[in-house]
């Protein structure tokens, strides 16, 4: 429906615009200008392609209608139909191919590809075919025709397509045109229709004879003020009146004894001349103000950027130093205002023993070389001093050698970096000093991101080797590996998890290790690392089982005491029996030798016990003379019986008579 209606307006416009077109004809039936050629030029140069077709077709049909309205026969009707669209459908594809769709007579080369490719070369090509029309295909002067229809298509082009295209940018800005430019208007119209009257009508005894050439100061005045869409109207009114006048059979164009052929060519170029004379000067002034315009917008748009900056920048002067511009945020971090910075040099921002070393960088920045990362110290207005980093670059400003300079304030990030390389020394240092292994593992690939070099002291490898998931696994005793898999399973459910188990180190030689680990959230909650320290509690296990055998020993030991001590208490009872028997016996008699066996025996017994108490330390100290190597020989029976037979056991004894020593015994209790 959209192109339907699209191709009946284009048949209306078109057959409309050809019935005027016909009104203007000369005589002779020559038809100057051709007012649809433009017409649906216009149109196809306004539309997207995808809509040329429907345009087309109606031009194709307003064609036809307005020939069998005349009287010409329905061939030649189709025929002059054909001819006009393939002309208008040319021209318009020659244009859009050079300047894209969308044109518009707003630049010089926008002129010339128009002027170019619509008027002169598709008209030139298309005026074969319809000279070809005009003349039957074989009969009457061919040359003449195809003149006609070049001059009268020609014209169409260069006079009515103009006004669309001017006409159809500005029409929706008429409603915001002040007053004295809409009075500006209609005097210059006025004028221009006044003065083409005078120029191109009837010759009258005027006191002034301006010729057809004194109109184009008008023209170029339309063109000046009013642009493309003012100098197109401009045109068109000249041409309405100059083709009035032709078909007449007055003005400076119909003298006598000229053909109507010669007219049209005279008018021809002279509307030409006249439509460029108007048409260029606009669209070089449109193309200057507008490259102006552009200018001016970029210049307003860096500006605002160069405010924008959230950095402090500037430019200054390579010769005197002096801040030339600067921006809102400089004012902002230095406490200057404007004014005050442009009374200032780049000296006045740097501490006195800076300015030394600032002159030698100027010095060698009078190139264009760039600049990126200078560290420096300015000061504030208030005298506070901050770190700052320098980028900068060469640049003209108003004529003058320059330096565009924008600065980043790396006080806190100094500040900060120092207290990262503290805190990194300070947990360096930790990590190499502290005899536990701290570990981060990132539980996604099982690779350790962090150990401490603790860690090759405990496994007795290179440090490289613990980042490796596959040594570090099999590093631990088989026996144990299920346990840490089951442990890195419940830091991965979030769990904490404490894990005794033992390395193997290269030399075979077994370590035992406790450690602890720790799941790490994200934002999300999810745990994706594991952290940890891993102690040696080797000599701690050692530790414990001595402690273990020393406890084992010693309920050894407080055993024999008890078990020596009721013994003994056994033994008073027989060895106080004996001795009384001793005594009623007398002392012969075999009876009193066998009470002398039982006494000897219970002696005997007695020095046992007495040994098992000192083991178990459980007599009481008494001073008396000791006979070392009888009691050496004493205990050595005892220990003999207690160390087995895997242990060799050897006494060296004082040779000679027995050496005796004071010393304390352990009396029974």
């Amino acid at each position: 429906m959209e192109n339907l209606l699209r191709a009946g307006l284009a048949a209306l416009a078109y057959f409309a615009s050809a019935r005027l077109g016909y009104a203007f004809e000369i005589p002779q039936g020559i038809v100057t200008l051709w007012p649809p050629s433009g017409v649906i030029l216009g149109l196809l140069l306004l539309s997207e392609r995808r809509h040329w077709a429907a345009l087309v077709i109606g031009a194709f049909v307003g064609g036809t209608a307005s020939d069998l309205l005349s009287g010409a026969t329905p061939a030649f009707a189709l025929a002059a139909a054909v001819a006009n669209s393939t002309e208008s459908l040319l021209a318009a594809w020659l244009v859009t191919w050079r300047l894209g769709p969308h044109v518009r007579l707003s630049s010089l080369r926008a002129v010339l590809v128009f002027m170019g490719g619509a008027v002169l070369v598709s008209n030139a090509v298309t005026a074969v075919l319809g000279a070809l029309v005009d003349n039957h295909g074989v009969a009457g002067p061919l040359g003449q025709a195809w003149i006609v229809w070049w001059v009268g298509d020609g014209l169409g082009m260069l006079i009515v397509a103009p006004v669309l295209l001017g006409w159809a940018g500005v029409a929706v800005r008429l409603k915001s045109m002040k007053w004295p430019v809409v009075l500006e208007a209609v005097v210059l119209i006025a004028l221009l229709v006044f003065t083409a009257v005078i120029a191109l009508g009837p010759q009258h005894a005027w006191p002034v004879q301006p010729g057809p050439y004194a109109i184009f100061p008008l023209l170029i005045w339309a063109a000046l003020r009013f642009g493309p869409p003012g100098a197109a109207t401009a045109s068109l009114i000249l041409a309405a009146v100059a083709l009035w006048n032709a078909a007449l059979g007055v003005g400076p164009f119909a003298s006598a004894g000229t053909s109507g052929l010669g007219v049209a060519v005279q008018v021809y170029v002279y509307l030409t001349v006249a439509s460029l004379t108007s048409l260029i000067p606009a669209a070089v002034l449109r193309e200057r103000r507008a490259a102006e315009s552009h200018l001016h917008s970029s210049e307003d748009r860096y500006r605002e950027l160069f405010e924008a900056i959230p950095q402090p920048t500037w430019g200054y002067d390579l010769e005197s130093l002096g801040f030339l511009a600067v921006n809102q945020a400089a004012v902002e971090k230095y406490g200057y205002s404007r004014e005050e910075f442009r009374s200032l040099t780049i000296k006045d921002i740097r501490p006195a023993e800076d300015v030394p070393a600032l002159l030698q960088s100027v010095n060698r920045l009078r190139g264009p070389e760039r600049v990126e990362g200078q560290l420096w110290r300015h000061c504030r207005k208030n005298g506070s001093e901050m770190e700052v980093e320098i980028f900068s670059r060469a640049l003209e400003f108003d004529g003058r050698h320059a330096r565009l300079v924008l600065v980043n304030d790396v006080t806190e990030r100094r500040q900060t970096e120092v207290t990262l390389r503290e805190s990194e020394e300070r947990f360096r240092q930790m990590a190499e000093h502290i005899q536990e292994a701290f570990f981060v593992v990132d539980l996604a690939s099982g690779v350790l991101l962090y150990i401490s070099p603790t860690w090759a002291t405990i496994w007795g490898r290179p440090i490289e080797d613990g980042r490796d998931p596959a040594i570090w696994f099999h590093s631990i005793h088989p026996d144990d590996q299920a346990a840490m898999r089951a442990s890195q399973q419940a830091v991965m459910r979030g769990e904490t998890s404490v894990l005794t188990f033992r390395v193997i180190r290269p030399d075979g030689s077994l370590r035992w290790v406790l450690s602890r680990s720790f799941p790490v959230r994200d934002d999300t909650g999810r745990v994706y690392r594991m952290v940890g320290v891993a102690s040696d509690i080797t000599e701690i296990r050692q530790v414990q089982e001595k402690f273990v055998q020393a406890q084992k020993m010693e309920a050894v030991g407080r055993l024999a005491g008890g078990v020596a001590h009721d013994f003994n208490n056994l033994l008073t009872v027989i060895l106080s029996w004996t001795a009384i028997l001793l005594e009623k016996r007398g002392q012969d008699g075999e009876e009193l030798e066998m009470l002398r066996e039982i006494g000897s025996a219970g002696e005997r017994a007695a020095g046992l016990t007495r040994q098992l108490l000192a083991f178990s330390r459980k007599q009481v100290l008494a001073p008396r003379v000791l006979d070392l190597n009888a009691l050496i020989a004493d205990t050595e029976k005892f220990l003999r019986r207690l160390i087995g037979e895997d242990i060799a056991l050897r006494t060296v004894l004082v040779p000679g008579s027995a050496r005796r020593w004071p010393i304390r015994d352990r009396l029974s209790r």
